[in-house]
This record gives structure tokens, C-alpha cells and sequence, in this order.
């Protein structure tokens, strides 16, 4: 079960992150210049916007009472629909080279 919810969590990233991308290209002149640069740099807001939509959609498909009957708290379940986005912003990052 956590292994299914962390890989629908890192699908939902790159949707995220994809939808984005695409809206930034399309709001302004120069898109390609805007979607690189949306691309390259790391989004904290996306990581808050990825667990917020895993939630809804625990709650969409009526997966919190089976979470819940696993043992699952919620503080693990904070972690766990946080950290494949936030693992994946942070390699973003350190690619990147935006704490240099």
C-alpha cells in the first residue's frame, strides 16, 4: 500500500509539475525561455500542492479508513504523500545548482 501510494504521489509531481510548465508557456511572450526556466528551478509550492491533492484524492477514492486500518497515523501520511515530491524538488535543485 505505501509503495502504490508513493508512486501515485510521484506521478502526480510530474503532472504537477508538467501542468505548470505548460501554464507558464502559455501566459506570457516567450514561452520556451519561461518553461525551461520553470522546469530548471526548484517549486516549493509544488510539494504543498502535491499533498494537498494526494489528500483529495485519499479521500476521492475513500482510502483514509483502509490507511487508517494499516496502522497508518497521520503524521505518516504527511510523510508519505510529502516525500517523493520534496525528495524530487530537493534533486531538482542540487542538479541545478540553485544553492550555489
Amino acid at each position: 500500500m505505501r509503495t502504490a501510494l508513493l508512486l501515485r504521489q510521484s506521478v502526480l509531481w510530474l503532472l504537477v509539475r508538467i501542468a505548470h510548465a505548460v501554464v507558464a508557456a502559455l501566459a506570457v511572450d516567450s514561452p520556451e525561455v519561461v518553461a525551461a526556466n520553470s522546469v530548471m528551478r526548484p517549486q516549493p509550492a509544488v510539494v504543498l500542492l502535491c499533498a494537498v491533492l494526494g489528500v483529495v484524492e485519499l479521500w476521492r477514492r475513500g482510502e483514509r479508513q483502509l490507511i487508517g486500518n494499516l496502522g497508518i497515523n497521520h503524521w505518516q501520511l504527511g510523510a508519505l504523500l510529502l516525500g517523493p515530491a520534496l525528495i524530487a524538488e530537493v534533486v531538482i535543485a542540487v542538479v541545478t545548482g540553485f544553492w550555489r
